[in-house]
């Protein structure tokens, strides 16, 4: 994975900022060292030269700790599963059709449900976490996700959830076009993101580029992607404490 270009404008232009080598612990990371650098035309920070030791979706199945019911019932992702919950209680209407891509176990989907949201599906890639909620929690998850939203066929929602996905794939404007294609005429997405903006005020500044992340977003940049992709700001919360965002976008249908 060499991404010699900024991911959202395009931009060969690039200052290099320092260089992360997890190559001490090649059987436990997807990425054995890589890059950081700034996009001079945009500013957006991205992971460039990627040396891989696996693929993400090997690392996943084999030692992610997204497969780990705790993490996801850990205080730090409930907080995000409320800000988002109530978010959309404010915005969104209560019988709108929603989908979260990446949805693992599907706890967020659970919590959309129990506050009224019925209307609600999960695609997923990993089949373990696909089988958990279809029998633990009794949602409509579908194995898949981007890049393979073939099992989902023609439906279109009206908001689509993406939350702390996109920090990790290789070409964030792909996708965000991808999941475009199944959005109703009027649909939104909904995305959280670590905030690039707030990393310089973590006492553990490197751990924030970390072994699976390779897009580093701050509001500007992804603002920046958004707009690029037909989309426009509704509302941005931050969660201060873990230094990430939510952000609810609205397609314009300008592309």
């Amino acid at each position: 994975m060499i991404r010699t270009c900024c991911p959202i404008c395009g931009s060969s232009e690039k200052k290099e900022l320092f260089e992360r080598d997890f190559s001490g612990m090649r059987e436990i990371v997807p990425f054995l060292k890589y890059t950081v650098y700034g996009c001079k035309n945009c500013g957006m920070v991205y992971a460039g030269d990627i040396s891989e030791s696996m693929t993400l979706s090997q690392y996943y199945d084999i030692c992610s700790k997204y497969t780990d019911n705790n993490y996801y019932l850990s205080t730090s992702s409930s907080k995000r599963f409320e800000m988002i919950s109530g978010l959309f209680e404010k915005e969104i209407d209560k019988d709108a059709s929603i989908l979260e891509i990446g949805c693992a176990e599907g706890f967020l989907l659970d919590m959309l449900l129990k506050r009224g949201y019925s209307n609600v599906f999960g695609i997923e890639p990993s089949s373990q976490c696909v089988s958990y909620a279809r029998e633990n929690l009794h949602l409509d998850v579908v194995e898949g996700g981007l890049g393979n939203m073939h099992s989902l066929g023609q439906k279109k929602f009206d908001v689509i959830v993406l939350e702390q996905v996109l920090e990790h794939i290789e070409d964030p404007k792909d996708a965000i076009l991808e999941m475009n294609d199944h959005l109703t005429e009027n649909g939104m997405i909904c995305i959280g993101v670590p905030d690039a903006g707030a990393f310089k005020e973590n006492i553990d500044f490197y751990r924030q580029f970390s072994s699976e992340h390779i897009n580093y977003f701050s509001e500007g940049s992804i603002t920046n992607l958004m707009n690029s992709c037909g989309f426009e700001k509704i509302k941005v919360l931050r969660n201060d404490s873990e230094k990430t965002f939510i952000a609810l976008w609205k397609r314009t249908g300008c592309i």
